[in-house]
């Protein structure tokens, strides 16, 4: 499934705020002008794309699944000590969970970032939905965008099942 987004939808929170508001400058490190997401036989693939993504800042790409089993969130975080990225699964708990088949790559020339969860991480679901974001945090607040809409908040693609086997 392919996402499209516009430049320059950014959001922006601070500290202690409830509500999102217009951020009404340009980031394009943290803006995202699309993505893919494919449900495969071995994992939950997404590809962000950014305007013009770059290393040394603090962010945060996030792969959230729903599905027929429990659901679960890919974090891969960007700083200055990790322009590679770390990743991690956690449940909606906010719990730690193990998952050698979560891979990710962040590519600053491609301006791409993608996460790669396998199935068995996510209990092997008939069908998925998939929520993508982006954050940018500073010192004193936090810029977001995802590819699924023109607001602050991601909306999940539709139902996405495996190929059916040949």
């Amino acid at each position: 499934m392919t996402l499209t987004d516009p430049t320059d939808d950014l959001w922006v929170i601070g500290p202690g705020e409830d509500d999102w508001d217009p951020f009404p400058h340009s980031r394009p490190w943290v803006d995202v002008t699309g993505a893919t997401v494919r449900h495969g036989t071995g994992a939950v693939t997404a590809t962000f794309h950014f305007v013009d993504l770059r290393p040394g800042h603090w962010q945060e790409f996030s792969l959230r699944v729903a599905s027929d089993q429990p659901f679960r969130r890919a974090l891969v975080t960007t700083d200055r000590t990790h322009p590679g990225g770390r990743d991690r699964l956690l449940n909606r708990a906010e719990d730690l969970l193990s998952c050698p088949g979560l891979r990710h790559h962040v590519d600053y020339d491609a301006d791409t970032v993608r996460i790669r969860l396998a199935r068995e991480c996510v209990g092997d679901p008939a069908w998925v939905r998939a929520a993508l974001q982006a954050h940018l945090f500073r010192e004193w607040d936090a810029i977001a965008d995802n590819p699924h809409n023109t607001g602050p908040v991601p909306t999940y693609t539709r139902r996405l099942a495996p190929p059916a086997p040949r």
